[in-house]
């Protein structure tokens, strides 16, 4: 078919918050980074008495082009950019000490395989040993340390990792660009970090520090970069003993070095305990967010990466009857030949066998018809990308497959207003077989209103065609 061209909330409760719909955030989304993938993110700290090594292995079967992006804590610009080519099972070194700008600065590292040449677009590494297509790691892997000098400690762990999928958040193929819009790096996009633990502050010796990342994805046609992001945080200390002992806001831009103490503001912290760090409202539609956690007492050290959640469910829209088994319930039914009658029994009367349960909608049916299923949904605030589908089968004797001058169409309106649509003719019928479409109208553009959905089925007084709806749902994933 052929488109019509129309126009915290309260800190979130740990992990026994409903951890929501994650099979529905599919690959696109994670809440944490790898330890292995398709690109490659590390802190790293050069400022004085501190000094960090990264390493980067490629277990592909191919040698590798990266491209290595050094950016400074406020993620404005590019404070070096190095070339490496990694043969297959090969390995290096980085050491931003010894990096003409870098040294002297903290920040983060982007390390990104890129198509060999003088371009820098980023492309997807073959898997080690044929990967499965849903595996969620990839080729690069690596490690790095931090080293604070002036304790003679220092702690290092894996890098952080990511893939890179397709638009439905499938493992993207080897070789594929990822341009941004058909393939793109995975969203670490949690709702909360947590500290998982952190010794007693008042040991004497005792140092800690934590290192929040807050930034965006910058596709560009011979690039990929990353930029600032701005995100609220709602910080809860938890003791030993699961009592609340303090609570603070902080906003992360860019890189954040910070401590336990100072989450806990003028809070003194006198035990042990763990760090709960939820978002106030959704990231950013190319917001990532993750950070570190250090300790160390003389020179005896420990960190580890903060564990994401998605710790609260979505709000989501709800369709209701979807799959018209209820009959008219929650439907309006406007028709100018089936008054009342647009919602039928399955392989009756010339419909087909519905897609599921018993009932389905049949649109158009006669010449000069106008049909009409309305319903009056809620879009709550902070609702994802929502996207109206279903299974249809057409059936059209129209000749007239026109997008210029539409004869046969079936519409999608919102308050009145046409936002979608597509043209019907037997150019396009599926025969008895049951189809997936949807409609490309995010719903989320109207978030915290109510609004009347209208799905309208028009044919002309030529040939008729008849539209079979069955199935309905809401998806977060763009048709």
């Amino acid at each position: 078919m052929h488109r019509l061209r129309a126009t915290i909330a309260a800190l979130l409760v740990l992990v026994a918050a409903c951890l929501g719909d994650v099979e529905a955030r599919a690959q696109s989304l994670v809440a944490a980074p790898g330890t292995s993938g398709d690109q490659l993110l590390f802190f790293y700290d050069a400022t004085a008495g501190r000094t960090p090594f990264l390493v980067v292995s490629n277990l592909s079967p191919s040698a590798l082009t990266l491209d290595i992006a050094w950016y400074p804590q406020d993620l404005g610009r590019r404070l070096a950019t190095q070339r490496q080519t990694l043969a297959a099972g090969g390995n290096v070194v980085l050491d931003p000490s010894q990096v003409q700008g870098v040294n002297g600065n903290a920040g983060i590292t982007v390390v990104t395989p890129i198509v060999e040449g003088a371009e820098a677009r980023p492309v997807v590494p073959e898997p080690v040993n044929d990967s499965l297509a849903s595996a969620p790691s990839g080729p690069l892997v690596g490690g790095f340390t931090l080293a604070d000098l002036s304790t003679g400690s220092a702690f290092g762990q894996n890098p952080l990792a990511r893939i890179a999928v397709t638009a439905d958040g499938k493992r993207a193929a080897a070789g594929a660009v990822v341009d941004g819009t058909t393939v793109r790096y995975q969203r670490i996009a949690p709702d909360a970090l947590t500290i998982p633990f952190y010794f007693d502050p008042s040991t004497a010796g005792f140092t800690n520090r934590a290192i929040l990342g807050a930034f965006e994805d910058r596709y560009a046609a011979d690039i990929f970069s990353i930029g600032p992001a701005s995100v609220d945080l709602q910080v809860g200390l938890i003791d030993s003993t699961g009592a609340d002992v303090a609570s603070a806001s902080i906003t992360v831009n860019g890189v954040l070095f910070t401590d336990v103490q100072t989450l806990a503001d003028a809070t003194p912290l006198t035990s042990s305990g763990k760090v709960i760090l939820g978002t106030t409202a959704p990231l950013p539609a190319s917001a990532n967010l993750l950070g570190l956690m250090s300790q160390s007492l003389g020179t005896f050290s420990v960190g580890q990466g903060l564990p994401g959640y998605f710790a609260r469910k979505a709000p989501t829209i709800v369709l209701d009857n979807p799959d018209f088994d209820l009959g008219r319930v929650g439907w309006g039914q406007e028709s100018q030949n089936f008054p009342g009658a647009l919602i039928v029994e399955g392989g009756t009367g010339g419909a087909p066998v519905a897609d599921s349960g018993t009932r389905l909608a049949w649109l158009g049916r006669v010449n000069g018809e106008t049909s009409e299923l309305s319903q009056v949904i809620d879009v709550p605030a902070g609702v994802g990308p929502s996207f109206i589908k279903f299974r249809y089968q057409i059936a059209s004797e129209e000749t007239e497959c026109s997008q210029v001058t539409p004869v046969d169409t079936l519409l999608l309106f919102v308050d009145g207003k046409q936002v979608d649509g597509v043209v019907i003719c037997a150019g396009f019928n599926t025969g008895p077989t049951w189809t997936d479409f949807g409609f490309v109208t995010d719903l989320a553009d109207y978030a915290g209103k109510t609004i009347a959905l209208r799905i309208r089925g028009s044919t002309n007084g030529t040939l008729p065609s008849s539209v079979f709806l069955d199935s309905l749902r809401i998806d977060s994933t763009p048709p």
